[in-house]
């Protein structure tokens, strides 16, 4: 059995509908901004993706991506310092 935290049957990525009804997501849509910390590894930048393609999508709140280096890998640093730059 497929944990429900999972994608779809398909194996396609996140939907945006399933993104949508992710615990939090109607607390956020009711905001005028919401902050996503972005490290530039792959996970934060996944994130920060469905967030703005959400917010495009529905009318959402404006996204400020935060730029942390979280010092857990060694590629961190340079990672921050791109995602500062786009």
């Amino acid at each position: 059995m497929k944990p429900d935290h999972l994608p779809g049957k398909n194996n396609l990525p996140l939907a945006p509908d399933e993104f949508a009804a992710l615990p939090g997501m109607a607390d956020a849509a009711r905001e005028k901004a919401v902050a996503v910390a972005l490290s530039g590894g792959p996970d934060s930048m996944a994130l920060c993706r469905l967030l703005s393609q959400w917010a495009a999508m529905n009318g959402g709140p404006v996204i400020h991506a935060l730029t942390v280096d979280h010092g857990l890998r060694r590629e961190a640093a340079a990672e921050a310092r791109q995602a500062g730059k786009w």
